[in-house]
């Protein structure tokens, strides 16, 4: 053999043990990995069972929110308790899971300590709250209410949705509670209704339900005129009658009231200009 073959041939060689090394180093990066992708999912695993809070705000952080409602569910189930489920419940309705919305938005304004749980909620988020925000979180009752007749309606159960919204006029106590104006405005935007359904909706809860007198109910308890109230309660007062206002509007407007609707304008306009007065 020629010095020029030999020359080639270890070059040859040598190309061969760089390839079978090059191979080498490869395999043992992706057994690596996958032996750290395995540890990692083990490990999470372990961490979710032990430490299902703390892992839910990791996943919180990372917007996964699937496997954070998994996480509340499971601290849910271990605790039974109403702050666990209160929690398990504003995450089902930042995921958008409507049915399971539903079903912890009633087992939680069900819970015998329902509505002492929401008045400590409320004074502690009033404390933290600039008066400019106060009116959309100072009544954790009136948000789910109210997201329990968006779940509903968004779960294809506009009936069961209504039966809600009225429930809350008529039943609940609570004076700032009105979930029929998220009834109204989900019938408003919905597109499979045409202007006349929605008419006839609307034409039905002033007639058959009489919401009009309920209204007029509602209103009172909210006189924000009233002498010796404090700013959260004025605020909230006038919040929840320029929402009242704002809905019936919506419904004369709808059903071509238009006398009406032009008053009821009126009053809209007067609440909007003293709501933003009182928060400045």
């Amino acid at each position: 053999m020629s010095s020029n073959e030999k020359s080639l041939a270890n070059v040859k060689q040598a190309d061969n043990k760089e390839s079978i090394n090059v191979s080498a180093i490869i395999l043992t990066v992706v057994k690596t990995l996958i032996i750290l992708v395995c540890s990692c999912f083990y490990l999470l695993s372990i961490a979710v069972v032990l430490f299902p809070a703390k892992v839910a705000k990791v996943y919180n952080l990372l917007g996964a929110k699937d496997a954070e409602l998994s996480c509340y569910e499971r601290v849910y189930k271990s605790t039974n308790n109403i702050a666990d489920l209160y929690n398990l419940t504003t995450v089902s309705i930042s995921a958008e899971k409507h049915e399971k919305s539903i079903t912890y938005i009633k087992k939680l304004v069900n819970d015998v300590n329902y509505e002492q749980f929401c008045n400590k909620l409320n004074i502690a988020t009033i404390k933290v709250t600039d008066k400019k925000y106060i009116a959309y979180v100072g009544d954790v009752d009136s948000y789910l209410r109210s997201q329990l007749v968006l779940a509903l309606y968004l779960n294809n159960e506009a009936q069961e949705a209504r039966n809600q919204a009225m429930f809350d006029l008529k039943i609940n106590t609570n004076s700032y509670s009105f979930s029929l104006a998220t009834y109204v405005e989900e019938v408003l935007v919905d597109n499979s209704l045409s202007d006349a359904q929605k008419a006839n909706i609307f034409n039905t809860l002033l007639t058959q339900e009489n919401i009009e007198s309920l209204i007029e109910t509602k209103l009172l308890s909210n006189d924000y005129e009233q002498e010796g109230i404090d700013a959260v309660t004025k605020i909230l007062r006038v919040y929840t009658s320029l929402k009242i206002e704002s809905t019936m509007y919506n419904i004369y407007q709808t059903t071509k009231q238009e006398d009406k609707a032009a008053s009821t304008l009126e009053k809209v306009k007067t609440l909007k200009n003293l709501y933003q007065s009182i928060i400045a």
